[in-house]
C-alpha cells in the first residue's frame, strides 16, 4: 500500500461514527497510521539516498548533472555579457578558489561554473548567483553588486548569438551621422582600419588608442566618425561617443582665458556616469566618486569589443579615466594637441588637403554648376587655405544660393580683412574654431602668437620671433613649440610658419588685444 493510499484509508476510517465497533476501528486506524508513518520515513530515506547518489554521480562525472544543472539553474539562453563572467572570475581568484573548489562550496557543477566564466550563459538565475555569492563569502555592497549583474533578461531572439546583444540591454550606437562626401582621407582611413584589426581580436596588452591631432577645422571629428561607421561591425558590443570640449564663449573674450593646464576638468563623474548607463549599468550600481566610476567602467568594459570616440580632448587628464584597461577596444581620440603625455597610444597628424583634393571637395559640395568656373574654384580653394572647415562653409554658402557665381564668393574672400567673417555659416565659423585654441594658450604663448602676426606670412626662426615678440630666445622657443602642439603653428625643422587663415586670426588678436 502506498503512502497516499494509506493516508486516504486513515481519512476514511476516521470518518466512521462512534459505535459498537469503535474500538476495532481505532485499532485498525492505529495500524494504518503506523504503516503510513513508516512509508513516509522510507520515502524520506530513499529520497536522501537518491540525493546522495546524485551528488556522488555529479562529483564523479558519472551522470549528466552538468546538463541538468543548466536546465535547472540557468536559462536556456547560453550567451551572457562578459561583465558577469569577469566579476565571477575576479571574486573566485580573490578568494583563491579553483573552479572545482567553487563547485564543491556552492553545490553547482564544475561545467556550469566554467560556462558562466566563459560568458556562455546569458542570464544565470538569481538563486544560482546567490549560491555562488554564499560560496564566495560576499557581503554588503559586494554581494548586492554581484547579484544585480545576474538580473534575468528577456530571452533573445532565437539564433542571435552575436557578442554584446542582450534583449534587456540596448547596445550603444552613439556615433553621429557620417558625412557622405568625406574626401581625401583614404590613407588615414586605411591606417585606422589596419589598427582596428588587432584591436577587434584582442591582441596586445591593452586597448588600441589613436590620437588624431591637428589644426582646428582640419576635419578630425569627421575622420573619426567616418572611421567609426566603417569599423563598427568589428566592435559589436557598442560604439560610445563623448564630446570633451570645454564650454566657453571664445568669440567674446578679449584675452586668453586659461592655460591648457588650468582648463577646469570636464565633469568627469557625470561623463563616466553617462557612459556607464550607456553600457547597461543601472543607476543603483553607479558609485558617486570619479575614481570608483573609473574602476567600474574598466570592469564593465573588460572582455567587451567596443569602439570609443573621445572628441575634442583638451588634455591628457580628460582622456586617461576613459581608456579601457583590457584588449578588445579601439579608442579614437581627436585633439588639437598630440597629447604627448599619454602612454602607449598611436598618434596621427591630420594634414590640410592638397590642392586637387580641395577643389574636388568644392565641386562635390557646390554641384554641377562648379564645372563652369574651374579657375574660380581653384582660387576659392586657395583662399580657404585648403582647410576642410573653410571649404565646407564656402561650398555650403554657394550651394544654398543657386544664383551666386563662384566668382562672387571669391570676391568676398579676396578681402583679407573680412575673410574670416565671410567664412561663417550658421553656428560654424573658422574664427570661432581658432578662438577655442587661442583661449587655451598660456599668457606668454598667446603673446608670442599675436605679436608674430607681422611675420606670419613667411617662414621664420626663433631669433626673428623673439625680436618681434620682445622676449628672450629661450622663452620664445618654448612658446613656439607650445603653438606647434596647439595646432596653431606649422614647423619644418627649426623654421616655423602660420597657416594662411591662422595668420589672419593672429592679426585680428593683435589689433584686439594690443590696440595701438
Amino acid at each position: 500500500m502506498t503512502v497516499r493510499c494509506a493516508v486516504a484509508r486513515i481519512d476514511s476510517l476516521s470518518s466512521i461514527s462512534d459505535g459498537g465497533d469503535a474500538r476495532g476501528h481505532a485499532v485498525v486506524l492505529d495500524s494504518e497510521r503506523d504503516r503510513a508513518e513508516r512509508g513516509r520515513a522510507g520515502q524520506d530515506r530513499a529520497g536522501r539516498g537518491r540525493a546522495d547518489r546524485d551528488r556522488a554521480d555529479r562529483d564523479t562525472a558519472g551522470r549528466s548533472a552538468e546538463d541538468r544543472s543548466a536546465e535547472d539553474l540557468f536559462t536556456e539562453d547560453r550567451f551572457t555579457e562578459d561583465r558577469f563572467a569577469a566579476e565571477l572570475r575576479h571574486w573566485r581568484h580573490t578568494q583563491r578558489m579553483t573552479q572545482e573548489g567553487l563547485a564543491e562550496a556552492s553545490g553547482l557543477s564544475v561545467r556550469g561554473i566554467r560556462s558562466l566564466e566563459r560568458g556562455q550563459v546569458r542570464a544565470p538565475r538569481r538563486r544560482t548567483v546567490a549560491l555562488l555569492a554564499d560560496a564566495l563569502r560576499l557581503n554588503g555592497g559586494d554581494r548586492e553588486g554581484f547579484l544585480t549583474l545576474a538580473t534575468e533578461p528577456a530571452p533573445t531572439a532565437p539564433g542571435d548569438t552575436s557578442p554584446g546583444h542582450r534583449a534587456d540591454v540596448l547596445v550603444p550606437g552613439e556615433l553621429p551621422p557620417a558625412i557622405n562626401d568625406l574626401t581625401g582621407r583614404s590613407a588615414e582611413l586605411a591606417r585606422l582600419a589596419s589598427l582596428a584589426g588587432p584591436a577587434a581580436t584582442g591582441q596586445g596588452a591593452g586597448p588600441t588608442a589613436v590620437v588624431l591631432h591637428g589644426l582646428a577645422g582640419i576635419g578630425k571629428t569627421s575622420l573619426a566618425v567616418a572611421a567609426g561607421h566603417r569599423l563598427r561591425e568589428r566592435f559589436p558590443d557598442g560604439q560610445i561617443f563623448v564630446d570633451l570640449s570645454v564650454p566657453d564663449s571664445p568669440s567674446t573674450g578679449t584675452a586668453p582665458a586659461l592655460a591648457v593646464d588650468q582648463v577646469p576638468a570636464f565633469h568627469q563623474a557625470a561623463t563616466l556616469g553617462r557612459i556607464l548607463r550607456s553600457l547597461g549599468v543601472p543607476d543603483s550600481r553607479i558609485p558617486r566618486s570619479s575614481a570608483e566610476r573609473t574602476a567600474l567602467y574598466r570592469t564593465v568594459t573588460q572582455g567587451r569589443r567596443l569602439l570609443v570616440v573621445l572628441d575634442n580632448a583638451v588634455n591628457e587628464r580628460q582622456v586617461r579615466p576613459l581608456l579601457p584597461a583590457t584588449p578588445g577596444c579601439l579608442v579614437l581620440i581627436t585633439a588639437r594637441r598630440p597629447l604627448a603625455g599619454l602612454e602607449a597610444v598611436e598618434r596621427s597628424a591630420v594634414p590640410v588637403l592638397d590642392h586637387p583634393v580641395a577643389t574636388l571637395l568644392l565641386r562635390i559640395i557646390i554641384g554641377p554648376r562648379a564645372a563652369a568656373e574651374p579657375e574660380a574654384i581653384a582660387e576659392l580653394a586657395r583662399l580657404c587655405g585648403h582647410l576642410p572647415l573653410a571649404l565646407r562653409i564656402a561650398g555650403n554658402r554657394l550651394a544654398s544660393r543657386p544664383s551666386w557665381s563662384v566668382a562672387r564668393m571669391v570676391g568676398q574672400l579676396s578681402d583679407a580683412g573680412g575673410r574670416l567673417s565671410a567664412l561663417t555659416a550658421g553656428d560654424q565659423g573658422v574664427r570661432e574654431a581658432f578662438a577655442v585654441s587661442y583661449a587655451q594658450l598660456a599668457l606668454t604663448t598667446a603673446l608670442v602668437f599675436r605679436r608674430c602676426a607681422p611675420i606670419a606670412h613667411t617662414d621664420f626662426g626663433v631669433a626673428l620671433a623673439a625680436a618681434t615678440a620682445g622676449l628672450s630666445e629661450s622663452g620664445t622657443d618654448a612658446a613656439l613649440e607650445e603653438l606647434v602642439d596647439a595646432g596653431l603653428l606649422l614647423t619644418a625643422g627649426r623654421r616655423y610658419r602660420f597657416h594662411d587663415l591662422v595668420a589672419l586670426y593672429a592679426a585680428e588678436r593683435l589689433r584686439r588685444d594690443e590696440p595701438r
